[in-house]
This record gives structure tokens, sequence and C-alpha cells, in this order.
């Protein structure tokens, strides 16, 4: 997931995310503010069907009964993170949104109103 947008624009989340976090090591531990994993994995599964990952990272939480899934990784969330994959074609038509910035947009209106 990523935080709303209280202070700043798509385009800003767009840029933290895709243009600093995104660039780190793969293997970079990732320590999230609030254990939100297996809300996030449903949310990234609903918009992202077909992504194998999100699939099977959400299963296995689901499977171990996990209540604590930090830290994960860069590269865990590269694959599995919907705001982090704006330039995925099927994000893309998932949105009907060809810009990233309208994707990452787009997502975040319909996380915030995700059950």
């Amino acid at each position: 997931g990523c935080g709303r947008f209280f202070e700043g624009t798509a385009a800003d989340m767009y840029n933290s995310l895709l243009h600093g976090l995104a660039t780190l090591p793969v293997e970079t531990k990732v320590y999230c503010g609030h254990e939100y994993t297996k809300a996030n994995l449903r949310f990234a599964l609903h918009v992202e069907p077909n992504n194998i990952h999100v699939a099977q990272k959400l299963q296995a939480i689901i499977n171990q009964n996990a209540l604590i899934t930090v830290p994960g990784t860069i590269g865990e969330e590269l694959l599995c993170n919907p705001f982090l994959r704006v330039n995925e074609p099927a994000l893309q038509a998932f949105t009907g949104k060809a810009d990233p910035i309208d994707v990452m947009h787009v997502l975040r209106e319909l996380k915030n109103n995700f059950k």
C-alpha cells in the first residue's frame, strides 16, 4: 500500500515511490508504520487479480495466520504493491488510465473506499 495523499498529490507520491523507494536494492527491508499487509494484499489482488505473487503472499499469510508480517523487502513490494506497479499494463487497463500518475490517483481513490 501507500499512505493517503493528505498533503501531497499523486505526482508527489509517484516521485517518492518510483524515484525513491523503488530504486533501493531489492533486499532492502521494509518496516511499515502500520500492519495493513493482509488488507493491502486483498486490495492488490482486487486490482490485479492475475498477479500470482500477490495471490501467493496473501495465501501464505492466511495459512500461517500471520499477525505480524514485517519486515518485507523492496523486492516483494515491487512484485505485489500496486502503487509501485503503476507502469504495469494490467493496472493501466484496470484503471482505464495510461499515465502512471493518473493510475496512482485512481488506485488511491479506489483504496480509500475499498472494504
